[in-house]
């Protein structure tokens, strides 16, 4: 009778052992869906994640540019097989997009198999800028200003027209958004000249394109904060004021607090539906042990990357959050994002 337990015992050892390393020789496919930092935080994920699962797959990288990652994002859903082997990323408003209407969105958010996000904006905020000679020290000021406040743009998609729509017409601040710019150094440059009186940048953009601007002999001034992942305000900034603080109405709270939901999941990961609970939980595990990993660490701050990794469960319970905010909030929220 112990011979037969032992052996079998054995048995089921050794079918776990081969379960246990069922990706040796395997290829995991991750589909990137967004150039620039997107992509960065991607192919910096896939040089170390191999050695954080068992059977130490190789780990490759797939773009699919398209739509904002929509592409990539509808390809994961609909198409990609859920055998743990591909899973993608996105950009941050990927998760919020079919709650807001987008018609492109062919997928819930909710059932997708949320692996994680990169980067929680701890070390990271979004800020308004606007040149000193214009005599605005305050939102107070501005609210008092007769001509509209001049913002340079790349287009109505960016984060910074984005943020300044829904903060612009939530706290009733007159700006103009001058869009057509190629990119933030162009921006910066229209500032300097006179030819913007602002713009919406975020630090770490800031700390690229103009790190003079952070000195305290600076042209420039800093009015308002959003985005930062920590509590209260971005330490570097503690003169300025998160919109939070300057919201009136619960309403107004509601809708900055949904505006920042994006910066909470800044680099989301995520698999297919249908993914075993197996598959998921080895692929969340080794995705926090490979962001939490000192060559990776080493390797973001060479880059410039905030790394502040967020558990995929912790994304799945954000988005179903968001989804359970009354219909009228979002509503009103979606109004704002299509508003010109």
């Amino acid at each position: 009778m112990l011979r037969v337990a032992t052996m079998l015992w054995l048995l089921l050892w050794g079918s776990s052992a081969a379960a246990q390393n069922n990706y040796e020789g395997k290829t995991i496919n991750i589909i990137s869906g967004a150039s620039g930092g997107y992509d960065s935080y991607t192919r910096l994920l896939a040089s170390h994640m191999g050695k954080f699962i068992p059977g130490n797959p190789h780990v490759i990288v797939r773009a699919m540019p398209g739509a904002a990652s929509m592409a990539a994002a509808n390809y994961i859903y609909n198409i990609a097989p859920s055998d743990g082997l591909t899973f993608g990323s996105f950009v941050k408003a990927i998760p919020l997009a079919p709650l807001l209407g987008d018609q492109a969105a062919r997928y819930d958010a909710n059932k997708f198999s949320w692996i994680g996000s990169a980067s929680s904006y701890q070390d990271d905020a979004y800020l308004l800028i606007v040149r000193k000679d214009l005599g605005i020290t305050t939102i107070a000021d501005l609210k008092m200003r007769r001509t509209p406040l001049r913002l340079g743009s790349t287009g109505p998609s960016s984060d910074a027209d984005v943020g300044a729509r829904i903060i612009g017409q939530t706290l009733g601040l007159n700006f103009q958004l001058v869009r057509g710019y190629q990119g933030t150094p162009q921006i910066a440059l229209a500032v300097e000249s006179g030819e913007m009186d602002g713009m919406m940048i975020g630090l770490s953009s800031l700390h690229t394109a103009r790190s003079q601007w952070l000195e305290a002999d600076s042209h420039v001034r800093f009015l308002l904060q959003f985005g930062y992942g920590g509590e209260g305000r971005f330490p570097m900034f503690k003169d300025t004021p998160r919109i939070d603080e300057l919201a009136e109405t619960d309403e107004a709270r509601a809708i900055f607090s949904l505006m920042q939901l994006p910066f909470r999941v800044a680099r989301p990961f995520a698999g297919p539906p249908g993914l075993s609970e197996a598959n998921k939980k080895l692929l969340q595990d080794a995705f926090l042990k490979a962001f939490r990993d000192t060559s990776l660490l080493s390797d973001a701050r060479k880059m410039g990357l905030d790394v502040s990794p967020v558990s995929g469960d912790e994304v799945a319970a954000r988005i179903r959050a968001a989804a359970a905010l009354p219909t009228n909030l979002i509503k009103h929220y979606s109004d704002l994002l299509t508003s010109e």
